[in-house]
């Protein structure tokens, strides 16, 4: 674990908090940084005190969102999905919980939480009926997945989701979406596969990703796109990824959702309704190590 500081400001309090966050140094997706660091806490009209960071390893409970539309039934692109739901499951410690969540215009619950070896006896058993097919509803399903976990809430829920980031079918807009992924208070994790995009779908796509990390997440492109066959918009692209090269990128995210930094602290009043808050970084870190935190803390 790297050298890491941080900063109190004064003694009793009467609220403890804590949030999950990861830092993501240079090109590498790890919780590492190179060079030590302080954590600053800012919650605004609260003083905060007996502020700690620790890393935190424990089992998760993560709902895998698996993109089924019509969109990306036209390349190879389910071929790269089901790959990375094997190796993200390949990943995963023998004490998790993992849940599977197909959607194109509705979302399957296809397997419920399940321990990492279930659910690959359950994954065999459907992938041959998995056909991508119609629209695309990534925020209801996003928001369906999270309620799903908030039920029986757990530190470190999280939802990861291997898709093209768009939608275009959901009854809830970006504006629900952000608010109920904070209330639910679940990380959300994209395995972006890049795509063409018209000029409001590339607005629609940068919000989403703000939303993504507002919650704590962090989004990770397919490193192995071969982009010689997206000449034109209509054209399907094709997905040139290597099998050793996605393994490592899906291991990396797995490994930001298990083994995030707890950053708790205390304040003088107990919040009573979802309140913001903003957790950066100060010191010589590389000017390339990105802190993603919640922006938001929850009574």
């Amino acid at each position: 674990m790297p050298c890491i500081a941080w900063q109190s400001q004064s003694p009793s309090q009467s609220a403890t908090y804590s949030v999950l966050c990861n830092i993501v140094s240079s090109s590498k997706q790890s919780n590492t940084v190179s060079s030590p660091v302080t954590f600053h806490v800012v919650v605004p009209d609260h003083e905060i005190s007996n502020l700690s960071i620790t890393s935190s390893s424990a089992p998760r409970r993560i709902m895998v969102l698996q993109d089924i539309s019509g969109s990306l039934g036209k390349s190879n692109a389910h071929t790269v999905t089901m790959e990375v739901v094997r190796d993200f499951v390949e990943a995963a410690a023998p004490d998790d919980q993992l849940g599977l969540v197909d959607f194109s215009n509705q979302a399957y619950f296809d397997i419920p939480l399940e321990s990492p070896g279930a659910f690959t006896e359950q994954l065999k058993k459907i992938k041959g009926n998995i056909r991508p097919s119609g629209p695309t509803i990534l925020f209801d399903a996003l928001e369906a997945s999270a309620d799903y976990l908030h039920k029986s809430s757990e530190e470190g829920d999280s939802v990861f989701v291997i898709s093209d980031g768009l939608d275009n079918a959901s009854t809830n807009n970006q504006q629900q979406l952000a608010a109920d992924l904070a209330k639910d208070n679940v990380r959300v994790y994209l395995f972006l596969l890049e795509t063409p995009v018209t000029d409001k779908q590339r607005i629609q796509l940068g919000a989403t990703l703000k939303i993504i990390s507002s919650t704590g997440g962090v989004t990770v492109p397919l490193r192995s796109l071969d982009p010689t066959l997206q000449t034109r918009f209509d054209n399907a692209p094709h997905y040139a990824f290597k099998e050793d090269q996605l393994r490592a990128d899906v291991g990396d995210i797995y490994r930001l959702i298990r083994n995030p930094y707890r950053i708790m602290f205390e304040m003088t009043d107990r919040i009573k309704t979802p309140t913001s808050v903003k957790i950066s970084l100060s010191g010589p870190q590389d000017a390339n190590d990105r802190l993603f935190c919640p922006d938001q803390i929850h009574p």
